[in-house]
């Protein structure tokens, strides 16, 4: 069972990085602390697999490079560039191996050093916006609900501003100025 599992695992990460490369390759944007990682990720991906069927062989090595951890999270708006020593979602017990070689989604931290956005992130985002202001516009919600959508509002439009404010292209990042 552990072996479905880890080729499961394999292939949703090649999928991640898969989809991450042609992103960065339609000149997506990229912020957060791990912008760098995020398009070096996908880079080394797109150099070593992409445009050909990957084997099992090839999907446990995707699986345990390190810096091939990349992990979609949708729900969050972001992606996760895995560091499990630097990851605050694995800060189970101080001074201790971490336990897990994934992250913690519903543990996930706004100011984690693992954390890439790209433009899709803040399409979702944009969207989600759209969405409360929908619903609050009519009125119709009690106060408390009322204001945890303000508040939820408010968080996503300090991420948007922020990354549009930070993002880079990969054509900056590698100095690429065609």
């Amino acid at each position: 069972m552990l072996q479905i599992l880890n080729f499961e695992q394999g292939l949703a990460m090649a999928d991640a990085l898969a989809e991450a490369s042609d992103r960065l390759a339609a000149g997506e944007g990229v912020s957060g602390p791990a912008a760098g990682r995020y398009m070096a990720a996908a880079s080394e991906y797109k150099n070593k697999y992409a445009g050909a069927f990957v084997s099992k062989r090839q999907l446990k090595a995707i699986r345990t490079n390190s810096k091939l951890q990349l992990f979609e999270h949708e729900g969050a708006l972001l992606a996760c560039n895995f560091d499990p020593y630097t990851a605050p979602c694995q800060r189970d017990q101080p001074g201790q191996e971490p336990a897990r070689r994934t992250p913690s989604h519903n543990r996930c931290v706004p100011t984690c050093p693992n954390i890439a956005r790209t433009d899709t992130h803040i399409e979702r985002a944009q969207a989600e916006i759209d969405e409360i202001d929908a619903e609050c516009a009519d009125g119709l919600n009690p106060l408390p609900v009322t204001r945890r959508l303000q508040q939820r509002r408010a968080t996503l439009a300090e991420i948007i501003g922020k990354h549009h404010r930070t993002r880079v292209h990969l054509a900056q990042a590698t100095g690429d100025r065609t």
